[in-house]
């Protein structure tokens, strides 16, 4: 244990946090698809009135992302199997003694920042298809998620870097 830190209890509070990422991610992907849902009839309203100012991707582009968010394990699951061709991201073994065995922990938080991108990307895909959205939205929301997957899989993307620039350790 190095000055007081306990890595056992830092996975075991960041597991806590983990848990409750995903209870957040259900919640904001049911407000996000029930909100598809009432623009889609707002939209279907508007057009027996034969109205041109709405068009059906910002409610459809809301729905999937709602759907992405309340199968948000499913979804990351999917998601790093298309990347990496494996959905399971490495195990890494840490050492017993000194900052080694801080390693794993602060692995864990790397994987739970890189969730908070990939929610981040998604709900940014939910407002692409909206009126006045700025320019842009769509690569920040796929640089999110694409962020968040190297996140996800960080030991992946290391070793990844380091094949790409020739570095050895």
């Amino acid at each position: 244990m190095i000055s007081g830190v306990n890595p056992f209890v830092l996975m075991q509070n960041l597991g806590y946090m983990a848990e409750i990422v995903q209870s957040v991610s259900i919640i904001m992907g049911l407000g996000l698809f029930m909100m598809g849902i009432f623009r889609l009839k707002r939209y279907g309203e508007m057009r027996t009135f034969m109205s041109h100012q709405m068009t059906i991707a910002a409610p459809l582009l809301m729905m999937i992302a709602g759907i992405a968010l309340m199968c948000l394990p499913v979804v990351l699951s999917t998601a790093l199997t298309s990347f990496w061709s494996t959905s399971n991201p490495l195990h890494y073994h840490g050492g017993e003694v000194g900052y080694e065995q801080l390693i794993p922990p602060i692995i864990v938080f790397v994987r739970l920042i890189g969730v908070g991108a990939f929610i981040r990307g998604v709900l940014l895909f939910s407002r692409v298809g909206r009126e006045q959205t700025p320019p842009g939205t769509m690569a920040k929301a796929m640089l999110h998620i694409l962020g968040g997957l190297f996140c996800v899989h960080i030991l992946g993307t290391l070793s990844l870097l380091k094949s790409v620039l020739g570095m050895s350790v």
